[in-house]
Parts: C-alpha cells; structure tokens; sequence
C-alpha cells in the first residue's frame, strides 16, 4: 500500500506543483497526461529493478483515478511552492530517485521534477 500511495504522489504532486495546477487538471490535456505516463514509465521500471509488485494497467488507472477523486484539490506540494514553503519532494521523489540510484535504473523525468521543485522554492 505505501508503494502505490507513493506511486501517485511521485506523478500528481511534483507535476501539479509546476504547473502550478489541481489535481483534475493533469487529465485534461494532452502534454499533461503525456507527463504523467512518462514519470508513471519510470517509477514502474524502478518498481520492477526493486522487486516491487506492479500491475502497469491497474496501477495507471488508479494513478488517473486519484486524480480524477481528488480533481478539485491543491497538492499539498502545489500548497507549498504556492506559500514558498519546504516541501516533502524530499521523501517522495527523492525516495524513489535513491530506489533508483540502488537499481542503476535511468529516471531523467524525476530527477528534473525533483531540481525544478528545489530550484522553484527551497
């Protein structure tokens, strides 16, 4: 279960902290849901380097489903760019760029989401 929470917010909060947009705006544009399916693209192979249980098909649309239930919130990560707070990029992103890292598997999206939330308000 910590997995698949920490697979949507890997996607939807970093994302909707740049764009600077709700939760339900990723789906509804094109370039946005593109996004989403490359960072999706990289947390399952970090997912599957790590033995990790992942059903791709499933797994995306519970992805897209938490959007869609949570279309009309602010990320918390999107509250806290928005404030000039610290965010926790740290635990989210950084925890599955350190899975990475132990994998030696690429994940270039994340490691750009994660400097553009430091470099916008830390």
């Amino acid at each position: 279960m910590v997995y698949q929470k920490l697979l949507a917010n890997v996607i939807i909060n970093p994302l909707t902290a740049v764009l600077r947009i709700k939760n339900g705006q990723l789906l509804l544009q094109e370039d946005r849901l593109s996004l989403m399916k490359e960072l999706f693209g990289e947390a399952a192979a970090v997912y599957r380097a790590a033995h990790i249980s992942i059903d791709e098909e499933k797994d995306w649309e519970r992805v897209v489903q938490v959007c869609r239930m949570t279309s009309s919130n602010s990320s918390s990560m999107l509250q806290d760019v928005e404030a000039g707070r610290r965010t926790e990029i740290e635990a989210i992103t950084g925890a599955l760029i350190r899975m990475a890292d132990r994998y030696e598997v690429a994940v270039p999206l994340h490691r750009m989401m994660y400097r553009l939330i430091l470099a916008s308000c830390e």
